[in-house]
């Protein structure tokens, strides 16, 4: 998840590519899987991040999903009392086909060194 809201985050600028990838080594770091396991695919993570807790806390449209971004190490993007972050659902599904698509150490094994 920490991964995915990362790759969101680049998308939409509000993450410089050398932030995005510190967060990837820092994730590695803590011993936290950088990527999906097997057999996981886009329809289940679709399925658990539209159920999500952070439901209800945001006025979403059906196509949104409410996630906690950051601008920056340690700075979560949106509201400091609610930090969150409304996302197209389009958006999400892509940036998780590319994260499956590019599973486990693959995954900007470059940076995580």
């Amino acid at each position: 998840g920490m991964i995915v809201a990362a790759e969101i985050a680049f998308e939409l600028g509000m993450l410089s590519a050398d932030v995005r990838d510190l967060h990837y080594t820092l994730v590695a770091r803590n011993g936290v899987s950088i990527g999906l396991p097997q057999g996981v695919n886009t329809a289940d993570v679709m399925a658990l991040v539209r159920n999500d807790n952070k439901r209800g806390y945001l006025d979403a449209g059906r196509d949104q999903i409410a996630m906690i971004l950051l601008r920056g190490l340690q700075q979560p993007a949106g509201d400091a009392a609610r930090p969150l972050t409304l996302v197209d659902a389009s958006l999400v599904e892509s940036v998780v086909d590319r994260c499956l698509a590019m599973r486990g150490n693959e995954m900007r094994k470059e940076k995580v060194a």
